[in-house]
């Protein structure tokens, strides 16, 4: 005998380990533009902008995806926001390996 679906909280907790992706993304953009703007790099600042702006449509297609239909156990994940968060934490990795390597240069000199 088949039973319904019982939703419980799972779409309530995969919209809450979005929300704290995102911010660890808006976080770390902050100190990525902090860095840029101490250091005059305007590469820092456009990456840490970019990574925040991103970091809101990301949230921002979650949580339309999520509340749309919430007890459609059938989809499969967002493979354009799933490759939008990756990007977004490499490009934040990559930016601040950069300005690591950056001020070790300055200090060496």
């Amino acid at each position: 005998m088949s039973y319904p679906r019982d939703p419980g909280l799972q779409p309530e907790r995969t919209l809450l380990a979005w929300r704290r992706t995102c911010l660890g993304l808006v976080m770390n953009s902050f100190l990525l533009m902090r860095g840029g703007a101490l250091h005059d790099e305007p590469a820092g600042i456009g990456a840490g902008l970019f990574v925040i702006v991103l970091a809101g449509w990301l949230y921002a297609r979650i949580r339309t995806r999520l509340r749309c239909a919430p007890d459609d156990c059938t989809r499969s994940p967002d493979r354009l926001a799933l490759m939008a968060a990756a990007g977004a934490a490499l490009l934040v990795c990559l930016a601040g390996a950069w300005h690591g390597a950056a001020l070790l240069h300055a200090t060496v000199r």
